[in-house]
């Protein structure tokens, strides 16, 4: 065989190991000889050393070489020597040139034979395959031993597997005249022997490197040339870091004339037979087809010479894929990535071509599945995705995933319509694997163009399997996700919604419809356990829903979702769909309320209530659904919406249910516990950790989006009277019964702290829109039978021990719901009615935190059913009188008695000693006030804040902690307390008042530190009011100023201070009519007075009294004779007790007028501000110039409309000339209230635009009451001013229907009476409106209404003045708080205050005309001398006796000091 010369071609990039194909040699190949041959030659005595001397090139008889070397097969160390020993050695290596192959026969024409190379190529061929033999049994053994891993690797036998393979590559180097084929046969079955038994790198690295020798100069014989290939396959197949010299090897084939043959070889290698082959020979095989693939895609990448035909490759590829191997398919894939990057043909060629493109990445891939598959189903430890196996090449993927996508990304970018469905169609095969950002591409090019054209002939099936791909939970969720939103946008086109909206179309037609596409994607709502792909279908079924108008499928979707809540086991995820499920009925109920469809809201409703009502489901389901459920409100025509909020935030942080109140107050750490919810697990004996708590506000949206503010047309309450008219349908009723009965079920059986807390919670809101429950009455009396009963036995809720709460922090919400049942009164019979009093009594003290909240609640009751108060008023007082230590119920006692008293219709009963208790209380609280008032002062609002601070530690949620928190305002508790004993000494029986005088008076004597005996001058005040109101109650008295005609002759006027009260005598000289004026600090009486002269007798002498003209009157009477008729006696008279004459002069006449103007009741002002429909903003508001009709008779039961310019009374700054002619006002016999109303001011808007006059008055009121049509929300700050503290705001109970109601508008141009509004049936007046008082940053909470309260129309007005009234006192108690003199001053503490100092200046005046007396000298001696200026002293008992303290105290005659009781005790003389 001739020398055969290649070009040289540097081997590839070094790459991994495996197995190549098997291959076995026979001894004949090799020449092996026989034992026996081998010793008969060695007995010729011939040795190796001998041969080797006298041996030339040029006759070397290699045959006697061969048989020579068999002496040396078993010892390799010899074998080397023993060739070595040849001398003559190639310049770098061990072979002698003497071994050099000469042609032996060189006539070969002549004789016909072939000529032949005789050379050591049969040996070293046996030699390769011998010692490799002797280093693979030394390997195996050595694995045996235990050892490390790194020392098996390596045994001597190696180096002479080494030497031989490194010798004969160096022998293959010699300039050879030619080796025989057969001997290039041997050498190479000899490596493919090794080859089908090594494993390791090095072994091929040294194997192909002599194959390379031999191929680059003798090629490939025929016989070995399938072998040779079949090897190379199994080593590109097998090893991921290919052996060195591979692809040098490689190309060295491909690019021999053999390469069009070694092609075809390849070919046929994927398309031979497997079916018969065993699973040994199959993997080899598989293994080989694998290097096959390989072998092409580096050809491909390579540009090799060697032509590859793509329609052969394609048919190969194709057959290939049969093998079902996942390394196959690896390959397969990545030759496809290859060939779409280098044969642009693939893609822009024939659709048939591209066709079975794409069967090879479709089989490829789903080979992939397959096996990925199996491994998730097989062993948990086989994490590893076959798609996530490296491959080799720079810049190529590196997973099949990426693979794939590339493939893909390519074809994506041809704009032939066919290719691309093909694409399509692959992802839908293969979704699963495809990488998310791919599956975007491919679906957004899906919803452009695939699904976006109706009349495509493949849509509904298309359709139908992106909803099968929908369902495949081995698909990313980005990508389901966005696929549902394309066959959402697919099914809802305009068109294809307008052919099948109608009901009688579902399911008629021939196929697939599209409302079957819609429930075969329905179908995932009962079996999509991913939340977020639920989330999506489950929007996509309220779509559905409200598109197909059949009731059968709404209850069957609504049927599904209600299952999902129903799901086993309970775990997160299943809490999670359930709680997407009942969101989704939640949202069929909100989007069909104001449609027509009204069976949609009635079997979405029922849903929810069984769901609300089901204890065993998820509680992030019921929470849901009770959201919904307590947000249903009625207008006030019984028409259903949905309100924005709960109106019960500022609750929840009574259970610490706000993100301010629950970061305030930690959940304890040492004692944890679960709520009682359906994924709560543990045992009794081993607390769980606390849990974040399911709700909590602001929170997660409570609803799935913002509900629409319009009442529905179509659904109402049960019992509402609505007149529709004959052209529409009635509407539907809401089964509002169904939801009262779930949430008694909860009341009494539901053990689940969340869902439980939200009820009690949010019931008491519910309630308060009565128009809502009013048919449902039956439930509403069980309602508050079951309240009562609990509260009763305190059987409700025990607060989990996690959360820190209490029991009382339960009693609290539970008290606040059963109050709006108050206005439920009119259906309860008497003994209910008494019931519910008995409960909120029950809660006066028995609970920490919950006697506020009933005090205020028993304030309604005294409007509401005031019999049933009365009927346990001796039970209120006890209680009251219990608790009357705990100083933070003090100011709400004290407005309880104060209200109380002003109701005779309610404590008509009470006895003396009822009464009696009722001052001690007051008292109690006067002792206390003025005890903290005579310590360290310190600020109201810092005593609050440190109180609250106190209590809100860990042990006090901040809610109950605040309730706790005593408001420091002594002032304010001091007025309210005096307030009360004057409230309720009036409403004594007249018979009965004087006999309550001592033991009051007694008591309120204070005694200093030094025992000395005082009184307060509030105290002062309140005792001159029952010197006045004691034996009378004819009340106010008016002066006449023309009491005497001229006949009665001239009248003289004297002025005297009688102890703290100005006497006025005007005396008619001739006929002594006298008008007596006395001036208190209580009030002024005005009183005639004319003494019953007789006729003298005939016989009496004429009574002359002075010389004057006959033409005058006779001066009969002075004024000092009456004084002296009814103040004195003979008897002596104390200096202290005698009056004082006032001089004639400017200051005293000036101080008269003064005193005069002084109101005698407190007088206080309070904005009433109506907001009509839809308001909001301050300049809107204020230019209202009239209210609605309820506002009218809301106004008419404030007080009395009265007219400014003859007004008698403090008009609080209005004036008739900018103000109006007429204000509200009204009084009682202690206090008054003028109202200012913006609407009844003038408004011009051209030159007032923002009505500045109207806000001056309202903007400097500390106290405003709102009167809140707008049917929103008020907000404090709608009128901006640092003057209001307090807002009363009053709303209807149900808002305002819009039923094109009339409001006042900015101009008398367009206002419409609104008296108008009463002509429409369905807008009658509210019967019942909410009471809440709103108090500025920083101001503390006060009234019964600190907590929204309803209260019926009947006694909305009083209740509302009340409350004012109370606020005013509040607010100017607040306003003063921090000032040096603090106390109260009311207007009778005024008028007090005017007759003290003009005493002190009477007495100064007087003073300094009076000598001191000496001592010894008798008290009247000197009287009427002159004194110092020459004029006779008025006083001559002298200046100490004028400024001291003998004209403060009283004496006793036969001296010694009198208690200060007895002195101001007046019952003591006055009663007989």
């Amino acid at each position: 065989m001739s020398k055969k010369h290649a070009s040289p071609h540097q081997p590839a990039s070094e790459p991994t190991s495996g197995y190549g194909p098997a291959s076995t040699l026979s001894a004949s190949h090799l020449g092996t000889t026989s034992t026996s041959q081998t010793s008969s030659r060695r007995r010729t005595g011939q040795s190796w050393p001998y041969l080797v001397n006298h041996m030339k090139s040029e006759n070397i008889d290699f045959s006697q070489l061969f048989t020579l070397s068999q002496d040396y097969d078993d010892s390799p160390q010899t074998a080397k020597q023993w060739l070595t020993s040849f001398k003559d050695l190639r310049p770098g290596s061990n072979v002698s040139l003497k071994l050099v192959a000469v042609r032996v026969i060189d006539t070969a024409e002549d004789n016909g034979t072939s000529p032949t190379y005789p050379s050591m190529l049969p040996v070293l061929s046996k030699w390769v395959r011998m010692w490799f033999d002797r280093a693979h049994t030394a390997r195996l053994q050595k694995r045996k031993i235990p050892t490390k891993k790194a020392q098996r690797t390596f045994v001597p036998e190696d180096d002479d597997f080494d030497w031989i393979c490194a010798y004969t590559t160096d022998y293959l180097k010699l300039d050879h005249q030619g080796l025989a084929e057969e001997d290039i046969v041997v050498l190479i079955e000899s490596i493919l022997y090794v080859c089908s038994k090594s494993g390791a790198a090095v072994d091929f690295d040294r194997l192909l490197k002599l194959l390379v020798s031999v191929y680059s100069r003798y090629g490939c014989p025929a016989s070995v040339f399938g072998k040779s290939l079949y090897l190379l396959c199994g080593i590109r197949g097998s090893f991921a870091e290919l052996p060195a010299h591979f692809s040098e090897c490689l190309d060295l084939i491909l690019s021999s004339p053999q390469g069009p043959a070694a092609v075809g070889v390849l070919h046929g290698f994927l398309h031979a037979d497997t079916s018969k082959l065993d699973n040994s020979e199959l993997s080899t095989t598989t293994n080989a087809a694998r290097g096959v693939i390989q072998i092409f895609q580096q050809v491909i990448r390579s540009e090799s010479t060697a032509a590859v035909s793509t329609g052969k490759l394609l048919s190969s590829l194709l057959s290939a894929t049969r093998l079902q191997s996942g390394r196959v398919n690896e390959a397969l894939l990545s030759l496809c990535v290859t060939l779409v990057e280098q044969k642009p043909s693939i893609v822009e060629g024939p659709n048939e071509q591209f066709a079975i493109f794409m069967e090879i990445v479709d089989a490829a891939y789903g080979a992939v599945k397959i096996r990925k598959q199996a491994t998730e189903e097989g062993s948990a430890s086989s994490v590893r995705s076959s798609r996530e196996m490296k491959l080799e090449g720079n810049g190529t993927p590196t997973t099949i995933r990426d693979m794939v996508d590339s493939v893909l990304e390519r074809i994506l970018r041809s704009s032939v319509g066919f290719k691309r469905s093909l694409v399509f169609n692959h992802f839908l095969a293969y979704a699963g694997q495809q990488s998310p950002e791919m599956s975007l591409r491919v679906l957004g090019y899906a919803g452009k163009d695939i699904l976006k054209e109706q009349d495509h002939e493949h849509w509904r099936k298309d359709t139908l399997q992106m909803i099968k791909m929908i369902q495949s939970s081995t698909v990313s969720i980005n990508v389901r996700l966005t696929a549902i939103d394309i066959v959402e946008n697919a099914l809802w086109s305009p068109e294809l919604t307008c052919s099948n909206r109608d009901e009688d179309h579902i399911g008629s037609a021939e196929g697939t419809t599209t409302i079957d596409l819609v429930q075969e994607l329905l179908t995932m709502i009962k079996t999509e356990t991913n939340p977020r792909i639920l989330q999506a279908v489950v929007d996509t079924a309220i779509r559905a829903v409200m598109t197909y108008d059949a009731r059968h499928f709404t209850e069957q979707t609504c049927s599904d979702l209600a299952e999902v809540i129903f799901r086993e086991p309970a775990s997160i995820e299943v809490a999670q769909c359930a709680e997407i499920g009942a969101r989704g009925l939640v949202s069929i109920f909100m989007r069909s309320l104001n449609t027509v469809h009204v069976g949609r809201t009635d079997v979405a409703y029922r849903k929810l209530n069984e769901i609300a009502n089901s204890f065993g489901v998820p509680t992030e389901a019921r929470l849901a659904a009770m959201r919904l459920l307590f947000r249903i409100r009625c207008d006030s025509t019984g028409r259903i919406y949905i309100s924005e909020t709960s109106d019960s935030e500022n609750l929840a942080a009574a259970l610490c249910r706000t993100d301010e109140s629950a970061a305030k107050f930690p959940q304890a750490s040492d004692s944890s516990e679960e709520h009682g919810s359906s994924r709560s697990s543990g045992s009794a004996t081993r607390r769980p950790k606390p849990t974040p708590p399911l709700w909590i506000y602001p929170g997660v949206p409570a609803l799935p989006h913002v509900p629409d503010r319009q009442s529905s047309e179509f659904v109402v309450a049960p019992g509402s009277e609505i007149d529709v008219g004959s052209e529409r349908r009635k509407p539907m009723e809401l089964e509002l019964s169904i939801w009262l009965e779930s949430i008694i079920t909860c009341l009494q059986k539901d053990s689940d702290w969340e869902t439980y807390s939200y009820i009690i919670v949010h019931t008491g809101a519910q309630l308060s829109n009565v128009t809502l429950f009013e048919g449902t009455i039956r439930q509403i009396q069980f309602l508050r039978s079951v309240f009562y009963e609990q509260v009763r036995t305190t059987s409700f809720h025990e607060p989990p021990t996690a959360t820190g709460l209490k029991k009382g922090d339960v009693a609290l919400c539970i008290f606040n719901a059963m109050t709006p049942l108050i206005a439920y009164k009119a259906h309860f019979s008497r003994n209910e009615c008494d019931a519910l009093v008995r409960a909120f009594v029950a809660g006066v003290g028995s609970f920490e935190g919950t006697s506020r909240g009933c005090i205020h609640s028993l304030s309604i009751c005294c409007f509401e059913i005031p019999a049933s108060v009365t009927k346990n008023l001796s039970s209120i007082l006890h209680k009251i009188q219990t608790n009357a230590t705990q100083s933070h119920l003090s100011m709400h006692f004290l407005e309880f008695f104060a209200g109380l008293a002003r109701l005779p219709e309610v404590h008509t009963n009470l006895h003396g000693d009822d009464i009696r208790h009722i001052f001690g209380i007051c008292i109690a609280y006067i002792k206390s006030m003025r005890d903290r008032r005579a310590q360290t002062p310190v600020s109201a609002g810092a005593k609050a804040e440190a109180t609250a601070t106190r209590l809100s530690g860990v042990t006090v949620p901040p809610f109950r902690a605040k309730i706790l928190s005593a408001i420091e305002l002594p002032q304010y508790v001091s007025a309210l307390a005096y307030q009360t004993m004057i409230f309720w000494f009036l409403s004594l029986k007249l018979s009965e008042r004087a006999k309550h005088v001592p033991w009051i008076i007694k008591s309120l004597i204070a005694v200093d530190n030094d025992g000395n005996e005082q009184m307060e001058k509030q105290s002062e005040v309140f005792i001159d009011m029952m010197q006045r109101t004691a034996f009378s109650d004819l009340g106010e008295t008016l002066p006449r100023p023309d009491f005497a005609r001229e006949s009665d002759g001239s009248v003289t006027v004297t002025s005297w201070l009688v102890g703290l009260s100005i006497v006025t005598i005007e005396t008619a000289g001739s006929t002594g009519l006298s008008q007596i004026t006395k001036r208190q600090a209580s009030g002024t009486t005005h009183s005639i007075y004319q003494q019953s002269t007789a006729e003298p007798p005939p016989h009496h002498a004429p009574l002359i009294t002075d010389i004057r003209p006959e033409t005058t009157l006779p001066t009969a009477m002075l004024p000092q004779h009456i004084l002296l008729q009814l103040v004195t006696t003979c008897a002596p008279t104390s200096l202290a007790s005698q009056p004082l004459p006032l001089p004639d002069a400017d200051y005293v006449q000036r101080a008269l007028k003064a005193f005069d103007l002084n109101p005698t009741v407190d007088s206080n002002k309070a904005g009433v501000i109506y907001i009509g429909p839809g308001q909001s903003q301050e300049s809107e508001i204020l230019a209202n110039t009239q209210g609605s009709a309820d506002f009218d008779q809301f106004l008419h039961g404030l007080g009395t409309k009265m007219r400014l310019d003859s007004a008698k009374f403090n008009t609080q700054g209005l004036r008739s000339d900018t103000d109006g002619e007429y204000a509200y006002a009204w009084r009682d016999r202690v206090t008054e209230i003028v109202y200012h109303v913006p609407t009844m001011m003038p408004t011009s808007l051209e030159d007032d635009p923002q009505c500045t006059n109207k806000k001056m008055h309202i903007g400097n009121d500390h106290v405003n009451i709102i009167f809140n049509r707008s049917g929103k929300v008020f907000e404090f700050n709608t009128f901006s001013s640092q003057f209001n503290y307090i807002n009363i705001v009053v709303t209807p109970a149900s808002r305002i229907a819009d039923m094109g109601e009339s409001f006042p508008a900015s101009t008398n141009t367009t206002t419409v009476n609104a008296s108008s509004s009463s002509t429409n049936p369905n807008n009658k007046h509210p019967q019942f409106y909410t009471v809440h008082t709103l108090t500025a940053p920083g101001f503390p909470c006060i009234s019964p209404c600190s907590d929204p309260k309803v209260i019926s129309s009947a006694n909305l007005a009083g209740f509302v003045r009340l409350v004012a009234l109370n606020a005013c006192v509040f607010s100017l108690a607040w306003r003063d708080r921090d000032s040096p003199s603090s106390d109260h001053m009311s207007s009778w503490r005024n008028r007090l205050q005017e007759i003290r100092s003009l005493r002190d200046r009477v007495t100064r005046e007087a003073a300094t005309a009076a000598p001191e007396p000496k001592r010894g000298v008798a008290l009247y001696a000197g009287y009427g001398k002159a004194g110092p200026g020459g004029r006779p002293s008025l006083y001559p008992e002298g200046r100490g006796e004028l400024t001291g303290e003998g004209r403060r105290q009283g004496r006793k005659a036969g001296g010694g000091e009198e208690k200060m009781a007895d002195l101001y005790d007046f019952s003591r003389w006055a009663l007989q």
